[in-house]
């Protein structure tokens, strides 16, 4: 009987771990737009004033989900791991896909509740009046995002710049590509050329993007989460908040690899988006530059 007690004690105890394991697991619903599945399903409710948002049910709590943005094919997402419950990519989720036919990782920032708002629904005298939000997107993050979903940023944001990494920045060129990307708010990330997700991305005030160090190896000006760096004739990128930048003249740095960006604006084209490095004639990678006021 003991032995039995004991037994029943190690299971109780698996499973509390596992639905800690869960709840840890499920999106905060402070900033993500999540919904009731099983009522969106059957009663065929909206989860959001958006009507190009969806519920998309999480695979580990099939009855909760996210209302997201369905404007991603299959093709655009990734397969969850082999366990149907976690993702290989940051700042995603696992949901289940019955349209493309198995568990997706899906991103979060096309659930945010910017981009998804709640369906807000009165009834008076047996009608039920909806009140439609603007879909306005999201107009501002901090600090460095990892695999942001362009089509995620509101009408305000728009793409001023985009060219291969081996596309040189030389001086010369730089004028026209700001006066191109002339807004008091500019947006740089990059990406693999046709994707619609950028690997790495920041934003901040024009004065901070485009802060002048010069040559200066270690030269940050830190504003909005990231560490900025500019020069007309050495390199311009960002790293993460207050990490350390190793210009030489791109930033080398290895350290929170993932969140750091450097073009060379003395010539060769790249240098590095996130941890992919070397890119200094590269055409299979792009960098992008959206601006706003």
């Amino acid at each position: 009987m003991a032995i039995s007690r004991l037994i029943l004690v190690f299971f109780y105890y698996i499973m509390v771990l596992v639905n800690i394991s869960e709840q840890q697991q499920l999106p905060n619903s402070t900033t993500i737009s999540t919904c009731n599945f099983t009522a969106c399903n059957s009663q065929r409710t909206p989860c959001s004033s958006n009507r190009n948002c969806e519920c998309f049910s999480l695979t580990i709590s099939p009855s909760v989900g996210i209302c997201a943005s369905a404007v991603l094919s299959c093709t655009d997402v990734v397969r969850c791991n082999t366990d149907n419950r976690t993702c290989p990519i940051e700042n995603t989720v696992c949901v289940n896909s019955t349209r493309c036919g198995q568990p997706v990782c899906y991103p979060l920032a096309l659930a945010n509740k910017l981009v998804c708002p709640k369906n807000t629904t009165a009834r008076a005298g047996g009608l039920t009046n909806t009140t439609r939000s603007t879909t306005r997107g999201i107009d501002s993050f901090s600090g460095v995002q990892l695999n942001f979903i362009t089509s995620s940023l509101s009408s305000a944001w728009l793409p001023c710049y985009t060219a291969t990494y081996g596309t040189n920045m030389f001086a010369d060129a730089l004028p026209s590509i700001l006066a191109s990307c002339n807004g008091t708010r500019l947006l740089l990330g990059c990406r693999p050329v046709g994707s619609a997700v950028l690997t790495v991305a920041a934003m901040g005030d024009r004065a901070a993007v485009l802060y002048d160090c010069g040559s200066a190896r270690q030269c940050t000006y830190v504003a909005n989460g990231v560490g900025w760096y500019y020069s007309d004739s050495y390199s311009w990128g960002f790293v993460n908040g207050t990490d350390i930048v190793a210009r030489n003249s791109c930033d080398e740095g290895s350290s929170n690899a993932d969140y750091r960006l450097c073009w060379h604006t003395g010539g060769s084209g790249g240098y590095r988006c996130g941890a992919t490095i070397g890119l200094n004639s590269d055409t299979t990678w792009e960098k992008v530059i959206y601006h706003a006021n």
